[in-house]
């Protein structure tokens, strides 16, 4: 008789090494991982190669303007004396005409500052935009004034200029030290008229910077404390103490939407 087949015992076999297939998903797995990560960074070497060439064209761009202005402000140095508009209009000789023998003294104290925004402030035609001009010195703030340099396509071209509200900069110290300026000019022009009306000016100051603790400082308050300074022209109580109280509507309408 025919001896019965043994079964066959199953491959208990643990060490079993993966097959090719499984080999190769997670190769390929890896491969992707690493592609993905040589990816960003490229992309970063790309991205601060780009910003380092944009950093220094624009600084090759400001050195150009920079250069520009002195020899054009070298030029008007020895071209004759012209008339500029100021205000709500006139010539700059004729409203200094209009200035009062003890007003003119005050043109005086500051040699470092434009004639003609001090001469704006005295005759009420100033216009808040431009506070920051008044730190300026004055052959400089003059220039300003009439024209803004710029390089387009190589070519110098000089345009008109007006105060930008994003020139207050992020935070207050910019506003601060033009407004400062501001109301030491009045207070030196109108003082012994209105012996209170500087305290009210340091004390809307104060409050104006204080402001910048609690909302956000280049979206709310410059363009806040510009209307309101220009209310002040358009309703004529620039010279009254109590206008330069700042009622909560001014800040409901500015400065809650972005505290």
């Amino acid at each position: 008789m025919a001896a019965a087949s043994r079964p066959s015992t199953p491959n208990t076999d643990y060490n079993h090494t993966p097959g090719p297939s499984t080999i190769s998903a997670a190769a390929a797995q890896a491969a992707y991982y690493k592609a993905q990560q040589l990816i960003v960074e490229q992309q970063g070497s790309f991205r601060l190669q780009r910003e380092k060439e944009e950093f220094e064209l624009k600084k090759r761009r400001d050195e150009e303007i920079h250069k520009a202005t002195l020899e054009s402000l070298r030029n008007r140095q020895h071209a004759p004396a012209q008339s500029s508009s100021i205000g709500r209009g006139g010539d700059e000789d004729d409203d200094e005409g209009k200035l009062t023998p003890a007003a003119k003294q005050v043109l005086q104290l500051y040699t470092g500052t434009s004639r003609t925004y001090m001469v704006a402030i005295f005759l009420h035609t100033f216009k808040p935009e431009d506070l920051l001009k008044l730190v300026f010195s004055s052959y400089l703030a003059d220039y300003d004034n009439a024209y803004n340099l710029e390089i387009v396509k190589g070519t110098l071209k000089q345009r008109k200029t007006v105060g930008k509200l994003k020139d207050f900069g992020k935070g207050p110290s910019s506003y601060s030290e033009g407004f400062l300026k501001y109301a030491s000019i009045v207070q030196d022009f109108f003082g012994k008229e209105h012996p209170e009306f500087h305290q009210a000016l340091l004390q809307f100051h104060k409050n104006v910077v204080g402001y910048n603790r609690i909302y956000k400082w280049q979206k709310s308050i410059p363009p806040m404390v510009i209307a309101f300074h220009k209310e002040r022209y358009y309703k004529m109580d620039i010279l009254e103490s109590t206008a330069w109280e700042l009622k909560d509507k001014w800040i409901l309408m500015y400065c809650r939407a972005h505290a």
